[in-house]
C-alpha cells in the first residue's frame, strides 16, 4: 500500500508540473514500431459489451500490424478486445478468454482498407454486441466482414493485464504501433454514427456521458500521458515515443455535413460571432467535409504577423474513407465582409504559416486558416442614375471601415458626399487590402418642357413648313402621328400633326390642325361702298375667312394704281378718292387673279 501511494503521489507531482499544448489538436505521440508504447496499468476487468474506442492515426506506410488500443494482455488466452491497423485492414476483435492461437476463441469483425497511410484519418470501432460491429474511417461506415468463430462474450476480468496504447501481445508475438497518435478516446455505451461524426474534430471536456478513458497527448515532455475521463487513468511511456506537434484536424468545436447525394450546389458554413468560414466548390466527392473551430492562437506562430491577427482560426477537413483525391474552397468572412487574405498552414504539425488569397482555391483534402486584419473593399457605387427633380444627391460607398481613407475625384474625403451637378464621379478607397476604385455617371432631369407646334392654321394654299419644337434634343425621345421618330417632321400636306416628347423624367405632347380653306365665291366681293359713315357698306369687306390672305389692288379709270394692300383685312373705305367707278384686282392663294370694279358712292 505505501509504494502504491508513493507511486501515486509521484504521478500528482508529473502531473503538476507537466507543460501542456491543448491548442487546436495539440501534441501526439509517434510510436517507432520497435518499442514505443503506452502502459496504462491494471485497469478495466469489468469491460463488456457495449463500447466504442476511436482515435486519430497517421500510420507509417511501412506499418504492418499497428495496435492502437488493448485492454488485455493476450498471451497465452484471447480476453479483452484489441483495436488493430495496418495499411490494408482495419479490425477490432475480442477474446472470449477460453483459449488462443485459434480464431475459435476469438470474434469481431474486420474491413479492407486503402490509401490510408501518410495522412491523418479518424478511425472508430462500435461494439454493441458480438454480433453486432461496425466500423468507421473518418465518420464513414466501411463495412467489413466478421472474423473468429467464438460464441461467447467478452473476457476482461483478468487481474494483472495492463491495457495499452500502441502494443499487443498475442501468441507470443509482440506488436508495436508504427507512426503517430492522437486523441484515444474509450467510452462504455455505443456511438451513434452521427456521435462518431460529432465527436471526431472537437476536443472532449472529459464529462460526457459514458467516456471511460480519454488520452489526448497533449503533454510537451514527460512519461506520464494523462487520461481525461473521469477515471484518470494515466497512462506511462515505454520506449521514447516523441512528443510531436499533432496534425490531426481538431479544435474547439466542429460543424459537419455527409450530404447523401454528392455535392453539386451544396456547401457548409462555421460562423462564430462575425467569423464565419464557408466551403464551396467540392470536388472530388468526398464522404463528407468537417470545419473545426480553433478559440486560441495558434501554438506555432512561425509567419505570422501577430499583429495583422486574432482568434479564433479554423480547419476544413475532406473525410474521406478511402482517401479519394478530392478539392475544395474555403472562404473566410468577417461582419459580413471577405478578409482580404488569409495565413494558412494544411495542419497542425506544420510550423509555417504563409500568406493565401481568400477565398483560399482548390484545396487538398485539408487545410488551416486565420483571418489577416482587414477586410476585402466590397465598393460598389451602384449603376449609373437620372435624377427626376432633384437638385441634388448622396453618393455613398456604404463602408464604416474607419482605418479606410477616401478620395473623390471632386477632392472631398468623406465615406458619402452630397452632389448637385451632373457628370461623373469617381472615388478611390484604400486600406490595408490594398486600393479600389468605382464610378457612377449621374444626371439631374427634368421632364420635357411644354412646347408648341404653332397656333391652328386654315389656308388656300399650303407652303411646306418644317416642325422643329426643340433645339437641343439630349435625352429626348420623339414620336409623331406618323410613328416617325425624328426630332423634326415636314408638313406637305394638310392635316392634323401631333408629337409627343419623352424623356427618362416625364413626357410632354402638342397638336397642329393646319386646315384647307374654301374657295372665295366671287359673288361674295362687293361692287360697290358708300364711305359715308352711316355703318353700311362702308369698307370694301370680303368674307372673314379669308383675312389676311388675299391681296387687294386698286387702279383709277387711267390705270393708275390708287390703293394696294397684301393680307387684306377689311379696312378700306375708299380714303380720299373721289366717288366715281374704280377697278379691282384681287390676287391670292385661295383664288385665281379677279378683276371687277367698284363704284364709290359718297
Amino acid at each position: 500500500m505505501r509504494t502504491f501511494l508513493f507511486f501515486g503521489l509521484l504521478m500528482l507531482a508529473k502531473a503538476s508540473y507537466s507543460q501542456t499544448d491543448s491548442v487546436g489538436s495539440g501534441h501526439a505521440l509517434k510510436f517507432d514500431g520497435i518499442q514505443d508504447y503506452v502502459v496504462l496499468g491494471d485497469e478495466y476487468h469489468n469491460l463488456n459489451f457495449p463500447f466504442s474506442v476511436s482515435a486519430w492515426v497517421f500510420l507509417d506506410p511501412t506499418s504492418l500490424g499497428s495496435p492502437i488500443f488493448v485492454t488485455n494482455d493476450n498471451n497465452p488466452l484471447y480476453r479483452g478486445f484489441w483495436f488493430v491497423i495496418s495499411p490494408n485492414v482495419l479490425e477490432c476483435e475480442f477474446g472470449d478468454g477460453t483459449g488462443g492461437n485459434n480464431p475459435a476463441f476469438r470474434q469481431g469483425k474486420i474491413a479492407s482498407i486503402q490509401n490510408v497511410t501518410s495522412r491523418w484519418i479518424n478511425v472508430c470501432a462500435v461494439m454493441t454486441s458480438p454480433s453486432n460491429i461496425n466500423l468507421y474511417i473518418n465518420g464513414v461506415n466501411i463495412g467489413g466482414n466478421p472474423s473468429g468463430g467464438s460464441s461467447l462474450t467478452i473476457a476482461s476480468s483478468f487481474t494483472g493485464d495492463t491495457p495499452k496504447i500502441g502494443y499487443f501481445l498475442s501468441n507470443g508475438s509482440a506488436y508495436h504501433f508504427k507512426g503517430t497518435l492522437d486523441e484515444v478516446k474509450l467510452w462504455n455505451r455505443s456511438l451513434t454514427q452521427d456521435e462518431v461524426r460529432q465527436d471526431m474534430c472537437k476536443k472532449l471536456k472529459g464529462n460526457e456521458t459514458g467516456l471511460i478513458g480519454y488520452w489526448p497527448f497533449d503533454e510537451t515532455s514527460g512519461n506520464t500521458v494523462f487520461d481525461k475521463s473521469p477515471n484518470g487513468f494515466n497512462g506511462q511511456t515505454q520506449g521514447n515515443p516523441q512528443r510531436v506537434f499533432s496534425g490531426a484536424p481538431i479544435g474547439n468545436s466542429s460543424t459537419f455535413l455527409y450530404p447523401p447525394s454528392g455535392w453539386t450546389g451544396t456547401n457548409i458554413s462555421m460562423t462564430d460571432g462575425a467569423d464565419k468560414v464557408t466551403v464551396s466548390n467540392i470536388q472530388g466527392n468526398p464522404e463528407g467535409i468537417q470545419i473545426y473551430e480553433v478559440k486560441n492562437l495558434p501554438s506555432q506562430i512561425t509567419g505570422l504577423n501577430l499583429s495583422k491577427i486574432s482568434q479564433p482560426y479554423f480547419g476544413v477537413f475532406a473525410a474521406t474513407s478511402a482517401g479519394a483525391s478530392n478539392s475544395f474552397d474555403v472562404n473566410y468572412t468577417y461582419q459580413n465582409a471577405n478578409s482580404c487574405s488569409l495565413f494558412s498552414r494544411n495542419n497542425n504539425s506544420i510550423p509555417n504559416w504563409a500568406v493565401s488569397p481568400n477565398p483560399a482555391t482548390q484545396v487538398s483534402h485539408q487545410i488551416e486558416v486565420i483571418k489577416i486584419s482587414g477586410s476585402k473593399i466590397n465598393l460598389d457605387l451602384g449603376a449609373d442614375q437620372i435624377l427626376c427633380n432633384q437638385t441634388s444627391a448622396t453618393l455613398s460607398t456604404g463602408l464604416s471601415d474607419p482605418t479606410l481613407t477616401y478620395l473623390w475625384n471632386n477632392g472631398m474625403t468623406s465615406p458619402s458626399i452630397v452632389v448637385a451637378t451632373s457628370g461623373e464621379y469617381v472615388i478611390r478607397v484604400s486600406g490595408d487590402c490594398g486600393t479600389v476604385k468605382d464610378s457612377v455617371r449621374l444626371t439631374f432631369s427634368e421632364p420635357p418642357t411644354a412646347f408648341s407646334l404653332g397656333v391652328d392654321q386654315k389656308l388656300c394654299q399650303l407652303q411646306p413648313m418644317p416642325l422643329k419644337p426643340f433645339s437641343d434634343t439630349t435625352g429626348l425621345t420623339f414620336l409623331w402621328q406618323d410613328g416617325s421618330k425624328w426630332s423634326t417632321f415636314k408638313v406637305n400636306d394638310f392635316g392634323t400633326y401631333w408629337l409627343t416628347v419623352k424623356n427618362y423624367c416625364g413626357q410632354a405632347s402638342d397638336t397642329l390642325h393646319v386646315v384647307k380653306n374654301e374657295l372665295l365665291d366671287y359673288s361674295k366681293l362687293p361692287n360697290v361702298i358708300t364711305p359715308n359713315g352711316d355703318g353700311k357698306n362702308d369698307f370694301y369687306k370680303i368674307p372673314d375667312q379669308f383675312l389676311g390672305q388675299l391681296n387687294i389692288e386698286v387702279f383709277n379709270r387711267w390705270g393708275k394704281k390708287v390703293f394696294h394692300e397684301i393680307g387684306y383685312m377689311n379696312d378700306w373705305d375708299g380714303g380720299d378718292l373721289d366717288p366715281g367707278i374704280y377697278f379691282m384686282l384681287v390676287t391670292g392663294g385661295c383664288i385665281e387673279k379677279y378683276k371687277s370694279s367698284v363704284t364709290i358712292l359718297k
